[in-house]
C-alpha cells in the first residue's frame, strides 16, 4: 500500500468518530445531510529533501456539507473534524501533520436547494521510512 492510498484510509477511519456520513468523493451516495467527503487533493511527483529523508506533502480535503439552517452544526462539525484531523497519521508510513486551512462557502446541491459547505485542506508530510510497529 502506497502512502497516499494509506493515509486516505486512516483519514476515513479517523472521521468516522465524527456523527455524519463519511464518504469517498466520487463514489455513489445518498444526499444526506450533513455529510462529509473526504479526498486526496494531490500527490508531489519529486520528493523534496529533508535531512536526507525523501518526504513527500500529501493533502486531503475534506467538505462538510449541512442544510443552510444548520449553521450551528456546521460549526461544531467544523472543530470536531479539524480535531479529528490533526492526530491522522499513516499506519505503514512515518508520517506527521503539517497544517491546515479551512473556509465556509454557500453551496448547491446537484438538485439546486442551498447548501453550506466547510471545505478543508489538511496537509501531511509522508517520508519514505516505513512506520515501525514494534515498538
Amino acid at each position: 500500500m502506497g502512502p497516499e492510498e494509506d493515509l486516505l484510509r486512516q483519514a476515513k477511519l479517523a472521521l468516522e468518530a465524527i456523527p455524519a456520513p463519511v464518504f469517498y468523493d466520487g463514489h455513489p451516495h445518498k444526499e444526506q445531510y450533513p455529510q462529509i467527503i473526504l479526498d486526496m487533493e494531490n500527490s508531489q511527483d519529486e520528493p523534496d529533501v529533508l535531512h536526507t529523508a525523501e518526504v513527500v506533502k500529501l493533502t486531503i480535503t475534506v467538505d462538510i456539507y449541512v442544510d443552510p439552517t444548520q449553521l450551528g452544526t456546521l460549526m461544531r462539525l467544523n472543530r470536531e473534524v479539524v480535531n479529528v484531523m490533526r492526530r491522522v497519521k499513516c499506519l505503514h508510513w512515518f508520517s506527521t501533520f503539517d497544517n491546515y486551512s479551512g473556509r465556509n462557502f454557500n453551496d448547491e446541491a446537484y438538485d439546486g436547494h442551498s447548501l453550506k459547505r466547510g471545505a478543508f485542506l489538511f496537509d501531511y508530510l509522508v517520508y519514505s521510512i516505513p512506520e515501525r510497529n514494534d515498538k
